[in-house]
């Protein structure tokens, strides 16, 4: 069952990697993961792990972070 947390950050995550020069295999191979694993997370189909998906607000959007508050409260 998908989570609609991660449908509407997935989306989101992809239209800020898409502002910048990096390409879905670059952020993959940053994170040391599949490219489809990242594919897939971009399109909301599976879950980010926490520790990736601070991963990606580095790499990416540092901006995400206000979406993402929860992480600095772990």
């Amino acid at each position: 069952m998908k989570s609609d947390y991660y449908e509407k950050l997935g989306p989101y995550i992809k239209m800020q990697r898409e502002k910048t020069t990096l390409t879905q295999l670059d952020v993959a191979e940053m994170l040391k993961v599949d490219r489809t694993t990242y594919t897939r997370w971009e399109r909301g189909d599976r879950p980010i792990p926490v520790t990736s998906l601070y991963d990606i607000v580095i790499i990416i959007d540092k901006n995400l972070v206000e979406k993402c508050g929860f992480l600095f409260r772990l």
